[in-house]
This record gives C-alpha cells, structure tokens and sequence, in this order.
C-alpha cells in the first residue's frame, strides 16, 4: 500500500448539554478512533483537530464563539468526522452543513464503522 503523506480531520459531536469530563472522554475516543482508521488507509500523519482541546462553552466561551472559531478549524481540515449521537447537536449539524459547503470529505460514525459520506 502506498502512503499518503497527512491529512486533516475536525471531529465533531455533540458537547452541549454532557458534563465537561464526558464530552471530553467521547472525543478523545473519537479522535484515537478516527487516528487509527486513517493510519489503516495509508496515511502517514492524522492531524486531528478536537474542539474539547480548546476553552469552550464549559470555560464560559458564548456558543457562537465556539461556533466561528470551530467553523475556522474546519477551514483548516481536508475532512470532518462525525462520531456517534452527532445527529443531536445543533453545532455538530451545522458543522457538517458548513463542511458539506465548503466541500470537505465527511465521515460519519455507523453502527461501529468509520464510512465515507458521499
């Protein structure tokens, strides 16, 4: 298999309404998940881009501030990763919209599996 050099990743999921500990449990998961998938495809570097490693709304950052600096993370990433239960975060649906605009590879978690969006 031929390596690929790096690519980028925003994982998004939902973080409003979870207790600060659980919220940052689930993405650390879901990086060390996304990490690992695109290791397996070739890819010699995974920057991964995980909003619970920056202050946010439980440090008292306003919930659209997260929004526009998570949507400048975004711009930075080749793809997005949507982990499980991402469906119930208003700011995990826009970011996927707002990556789907600016034509960034979507990847959503499914019933265990990593798959491709198209």
């Amino acid at each position: 298999m031929e390596k690929k050099k790096c690519i980028k990743v925003y994982v998004s999921g939902k973080i409003t309404g979870l207790e600060y500990s659980v919220a940052k449990h689930n993405f650390v998961v879901g990086s060390v998940q996304v990490r690992e998938y695109f290791i397996k495809k070739g890819y010699e570097q995974v920057a991964i881009f995980n909003p619970m490693q920056k202050p946010g709304i439980h440090q008292g950052v306003s919930y659209e501030d997260c929004m526009e600096i998570d949507f400048m993370y975004i711009n930075k990433c080749d793809a997005i990763y949507l982990m499980k239960g991402w469906e119930d975060s208003k700011g995990a649906q826009m970011e996927k919209k707002y990556a789907q605009f600016m034509n960034k590879v979507v990847y959503q978690e499914i019933h265990g599996e990593i798959c491709r969006l198209i």
